[in-house]
């Protein structure tokens, strides 16, 4: 039997070559690889492994809905800025689930009638929906009036309500509201299904709602302002 040891030669060289090319392609990827990381709170971020765990933790005490602000996209990563809602296992419904359907979508500026004229100028906008006998309405406007005062010149605001113009400002004369009203916009309220009070509403600088959520206290004044902030 005769072996050409050229031909061995060649035959290792080629496939070291080879392997050489899989080793140096492996590597790029590795350097390049983008990697995934949630930020689910203002200095708190966590990897794609550990923040799927989260999940799973809290997936066991009820249903989690995520929403995403922001991604934030580096040479070498990925950061995902989001929030979680838990509604609890033992919570019969969502009280805002007929709401949480305009999400993803335009807010109906053609719905509500006298707009402020500067409420489509390219900032995120919060709309609070509430009347003048809502013990929880009543209760939030000290915070909304504080959000308002820290936000200003990064967001719009505008309260909605079914009363009637005479009604609020008898109202505003014990519990001032500073924030821009609609009044007896019951047509509006209606078609975005709007049940339970107080709701707001936040949108993006497009005008598309992005979040649902009810009640606005103390603690959660200061990550709502880090929310705008995201939204800029």
């Amino acid at each position: 039997m005769i072996i050409c040891r050229n031909h061995i030669f060649a035959y290792r060289t080629y496939h070291m070559r080879i392997t050489l090319l899989a080793i140096f392609f492996l590597a790029m990827n590795c350097l390049f690889a983008q990697q995934e990381y949630y930020s689910v709170k203002k200095g708190y971020i966590l990897p794609a492994e550990e923040y799927n765990a989260l999940l799973k933790t809290l997936s066991d005490q009820g249903k989690i809905e995520t929403t995403l602000f922001k991604e934030e996209r580096k040479a070498d990563s990925i950061i995902h800025h989001v929030r979680l809602t838990l509604i609890p296992k033992s919570a019969q419904r969502d009280p805002y689930a007929s709401v949480k359907k305009w999400v993803g979508k335009k807010f109906p500026l053609d719905s509500f009638t006298d707009l402020p004229a500067d409420l489509q100028n390219g900032k995120p906008t919060l709309v609070n929906f509430w009347f003048t006998t809502c013990g929880p309405c009543i209760r939030e406007i000290p915070h909304l009036n504080t959000l308002q005062e820290n936000l200003q010149h990064k967001a719009n605001f505008l309260a909605i309500t079914f009363n009637d113009e005479a009604t609020v400002e008898r109202f505003m004369n014990r519990f001032p509201f500073s924030w821009p009203q609609i009044y007896e916009a019951k047509g509006g309220i209606g078609h975005m299904s709007v049940r339970s009070y107080p709701t707001n509403m936040l949108l993006d600088k497009e005008g598309n709602v992005v979040f649902v959520f009810g009640s606005l206290d103390e603690q959660f004044v200061p990550e709502l302002q880090d929310i705008f902030d995201l939204l800029q």
